[in-house]
């Protein structure tokens, strides 16, 4: 990735309205949420706005037990393979561009649930109108 892009990204950024760059802002989730890949959150090299990243799951870790929280948690690991930033609409895709734009191209993240949240769909017995 040369300059041209965040260059560019940088100019419409720049030109945005300060009503037009919170419309934006206020959209990265939902944007995310309407994505096929699996998505996180970055700091846009470009603007410093909340970016999305679509990363692939490579690995998930064993559970571990934290018995000091009741918390179970596991590690996952992932494959960045492109970067949004729905504010100043730099889009960037594959290991080269990213790592141009000073980006990861792996993303670590750590799942944390409460062993009620984890087992409680186990002993869930529906109520069939037995009053």
């Amino acid at each position: 990735m040369g300059p041209a892009p965040r260059a560019a990204a940088s100019s419409i950024f720049e030109q945005l309205p300060g009503p037009e760059r919170t419309a934006r802002l206020e959209t990265v989730h939902i944007t995310a949420f309407t994505r096929p890949t699996e998505t996180a959150f970055v700091n846009c090299p470009t603007c410093g706005s909340q970016a999305i990243i679509d990363t692939e799951i490579v690995r998930i870790t064993r559970i571990r037990y934290d018995d000091q929280t009741d918390e179970v948690e596991r590690d996952i690991v992932s494959i960045v393979r492109g970067f949004t930033c729905v504010v100043c609409q730099l889009e960037l895709r594959g290991v080269h561009e990213l790592e141009a734009a000073g980006l990861a191209s792996e993303h670590f993240s750590t799942v944390t649930e409460s062993l009620a949240d984890r087992y409680s769909e186990q002993f869930y017995e529906p109520d069939y109108g037995n009053d």
